[in-house]
């Protein structure tokens, strides 16, 4: 009588763009369930979204790509970001050369990339996240050219995944709808959060994200003006480095950055929120339904275009950088409504369990 054959379990190289840490939180329900599969994980980034991954999966290998150094300095959003295109296009070419040695190395079945461009294969399945098919720019002359160069790099993948619902009600608006585009698929809002009735501990929880120096920017305001705040408060640094903590004034806390599951109870212990309007930190907010005071980076237009969405709607108190003011959003708080759709956040598992079927 002879045994039946053991396949082999299917690997896949999760890619995830260090833009912030944005990327690396919605890719981690997706690397969770996957996980639950008859599948291998090995992961790639650079910086604090490798950070990042390291301590949530701690037992997967992950690799280090190029990093594409993009930096948000200077007044003008879109000189600064040509001046640097050389420069992210020499990281893109470089880190394609990597994903095929990784491929070779590690037996590679199938790719999944988080935004970055050069993590594509044409010898195996290669799939991209991403929420913007509809790139938006300062300017309205520019936009043709800037959604040109990004579907450019959107077709060297077979798939296109987009973490939005396909239909009403959406997060996303018009960066992820209203313009066809073929071989796209909607995984439904992707967040790593889950709601809980907790006790209230903190009045406010600031979590920070985003580019330098923007994010450090932001934190020098918030530490400034959060100390007159009469309720407990926590600050959350996003810095993923190394572990650090410490009191700040009577009733505050800061901390350079906290797991998932230690998050997701800080805000659910929470009352008020203080982000950037990223769109990862958006979906976490339809999921966990609380109020929010967003903050959209500087001269990022896609940040922007959420919270200026979110705020005509009255789902969130919105300020810009320059003009935050503790007081006054606190003030706006009672007023507005927080997400008050049922977001399920599962839609992501079909999607996955259908790919890595095909592999």
């Amino acid at each position: 009588m002879t045994s039946a054959k053991i396949l082999p379990s299917k690997k896949i190289l999760f890619t995830i763009l260090n833009w912030g840490l944005g990327h690396a939180t919605r890719s981690i329900p997706l690397i969770k369930h996957l996980l639950t599969q008859d599948v291998e994980i090995v992961l790639a980034s650079d910086g604090r979204a490798k950070a990042l991954l390291e301590q949530e999966f701690p037992h997967l290998e992950c690799i280090e790509l190029p990093a594409y150094q993009i930096n948000y300095g200077g007044k003008n959003m879109v000189w600064s970001i040509a001046k640097q295109l050389p420069k992210i296009t020499t990281a893109v070419l470089k880190e394609h050369r990597q994903t095929q040695a990784i491929i070779k190395q590690y037996q590679i079945d199938g790719i999944i990339s988080d935004n970055r461009f050069g993590t594509y294969s044409n010898r195996i399945p290669s799939v991209i996240i991403t929420h913007q098919i509809n790139i938006l720019t300062p300017y309205e002359w520019l936009n043709p050219f800037a959604r040109f160069l990004n579907r450019f790099w959107l077709k060297k993948y077979d798939m296109v995944w987009i973490p939005d619902n396909e239909g009403k009600p959406n997060l996303s608006g018009v960066l992820s709808h209203g313009v066809p585009l073929e071989r796209v698929e909607y995984l439904g809002v992707l967040a790593r959060m889950k709601k809980e009735n907790l006790p209230i501990k903190y009045g406010l929880i600031a979590v920070l994200s985003g580019p330098e120096p923007q994010r450090s920017l932001l934190e020098e305001k918030i530490i400034h003006q959060i100390r007159k705040v009469d309720s407990p408060y926590l600050i959350v640094q996003g810095k993923t480095e190394s572990f650090a903590e410490r009191q700040i004034g009577k009733q505050g806390q800061i901390t350079s950055y906290l797991t998932s599951k230690d998050l997701n109870q800080a805000i659910n212990e929470s009352k008020v929120v203080i982000a950037r309007s990223g769109y990862s930190t958006v979906m976490d907010l339809a999921i966990l339904g609380k109020r929010a005071i967003l903050i959209p980076t500087p001269l990022q237009t896609e940040q922007e275009y959420l919270a200026d969405n979110l705020s005509k709607q009255n789902i969130f108190v919105v300020q810009a950088q320059d003009q935050f003011n503790l007081e006054d959003a606190l003030q706006k708080i009672p007023y507005t409504t927080g997400f008050q759709s049922n977001f399920d956040g599962c839609q992501y598992k079909w999607v996955l369990d259908e790919w890595v079927g095909t592999l």
